[in-house]
């Protein structure tokens, strides 16, 4: 065999080798695609209507979120007719100490979990009320939808967020606005606003609103809900 012939033959054996590895990268790159974790872009869907055939995909929906009850606060009888979720939130005015190298200080701060001054080493004019008179708290909206979907709160809250919701002293039941005062759209108790005293609550809200969104989430018969991720 001549040297054309055997340089001939070398040229079209690294011409199957360079075809296989694309071929290769490309039944790669194709089986990552169709993989179960790989991205999936969910299918833009019409709120008005279920239809059947994406039972189990990933769609997206657009429309006005609305429900059949607004959310209310059970205890201060504040109903949020613009809200989709409630958020309490209840903070109150502590006693907090901090020990360093043995020597010990006691400040007030607001705090939304209870401390036990109890547990203090030095705990003479440093009392802390036994326990808050109710707690932060969330309120989902009755009935939740986007058109024909009914959609799931934790998905509705994880895909539009929280926004602050100021609350006025006319918006509580009378018997008890006269129990509270209001600061810069938060009420308060047992306090002042300038110069809070140990014991006082401060309570805040905020909302999901309701309105226009659009949402992503798994078809399940006439349901929202959020994707589970894949459990291996």
């Amino acid at each position: 065999m001549n040297q054309r012939s055997i340089a001939g033959l070398v040229i079209a054996s690294l011409a199957i080798v360079l075809v296989a590895i694309v071929i290769g990268r490309i039944g790669g790159w194709w089986n990552f695609m169709q993989a179960s974790d790989a991205p999936v872009s969910p299918a833009m869907v019409s709120a008005e209507t279920i239809d059947p055939a994406n039972e189990g995909r990933l769609v997206k929906v657009q429309g006005e979120l609305e429900s059949a009850e607004a959310p209310s606060d059970p205890d201060l009888g504040f109903e949020c007719k613009d809200a989709a979720i409630l958020q309490r939130r209840v903070e109150m005015y502590e006693w907090h100490e901090s020990c360093i190298e043995g020597s010990c200080s006691q400040t007030l701060q607001w705090s939304e979990e209870h401390v036990d001054s109890r547990s203090f080493r030095e705990n003479l004019g440093h009392e802390n009320p036994g326990r808050f008179p109710f707690s932060s708290m969330r309120v989902d909206a009755r009935g939740l939808h986007v058109g024909a979907f009914r959609t799931d709160p934790d998905l509705v809250a994880e895909q539009i967020g929280m926004v602050p919701r100021p609350v006025r002293l006319a918006e509580l039941p009378a018997n008890l606005a006269a129990s509270f005062s209001e600061f810069e759209g938060q009420i308060l108790a047992g306090t002042d606003p300038i110069r809070p005293a140990a014991g006082g609550l401060r309570i805040s809200y905020q909302i999901v609103p309701a309105g226009m969104v659009a949402l992503v989430g798994v078809q399940r018969g006439d349901r929202l809900v959020p994707m589970q991720p894949d459990s291996n």
